[in-house]
């Protein structure tokens, strides 16, 4: 009966337990949607660029929009979201910080131009404008961003340049990502133990 019960104890502990869990979304060429808008041009779209660009000057500025497919996981219970930005280059930025806005207007990679950009809602996040080349991350409110999310320097009347790989770029493993957590309590299925790489 002991021996029963201890076991019964065990399975309650194991099917009760929650385990974090991470999703990273990173899209590709194909599936990706990001585009740098810039005054200097502004009928021009920037959508298959292999890259994305802060760059002001004290007068023409340049920002981008970066938009994540997240509806396939509006189920689950999502604790924290990070985005990551790769650096490839960068000028300036003393005290500046880089801004993610969510997006509150739908628009497209092929068509977004500075003449054309959508409204833009509340500052979701931001982080200190890079000083090197790298990942910069920024933390998150947890999806849904049902429209994307637009970045930018804090003060764009200051002189300051940070260029990153787009989802166009060469550089795979340095496009655009999206990094979820979340919690599942249960028995975890075998497909969802996998969850981590299924969307590298």
């Amino acid at each position: 009966m002991k021996c029963v019960l201890a076991f019964s104890i065990l399975i309650l502990v194991i099917v009760a337990s929650a385990t974090d869990y991470e999703i990273t979304l990173q899209p590709n060429p194909v599936w990706g949607e990001d585009a740098t808008v810039d005054s200097r041009y502004p009928t021009a779209n920037f959508g298959d660029d292999e890259e994305l660009r802060l760059d002001n000057d004290g007068s023409d500025v340049s920002r981008f929009y970066v938009y994540f497919e997240t509806d396939f996981i509006e189920d689950l219970e999502l604790t924290d979201a990070l985005f990551s930005l790769y650096a490839t280059s960068i000028s300036g930025g003393g005290t500046l910080d880089v801004e993610v806005y969510e997006v509150s207007e739908n628009w497209h990679e092929s068509t977004v131009t500075w003449n054309d950009q959508p409204a833009i809602g509340s500052l979701l996040g931001s982080a200190a404008f890079p000083t090197d080349t790298g990942w910069l991350d920024v933390s998150l409110p947890v999806p849904p961003y049902d429209e994307g999310l637009m970045v930018t320097a804090s003060d764009e009347s200051t002189t300051a340049t940070a260029v990153f790989h787009s989802s166009d770029s060469s550089a795979e493993y340095e496009r655009p990502k999206l990094t979820l957590t979340f919690e599942f309590s249960g028995i975890v299925p075998a497909s969802l133990g996998h969850i981590k790489t299924m969307f590298r």
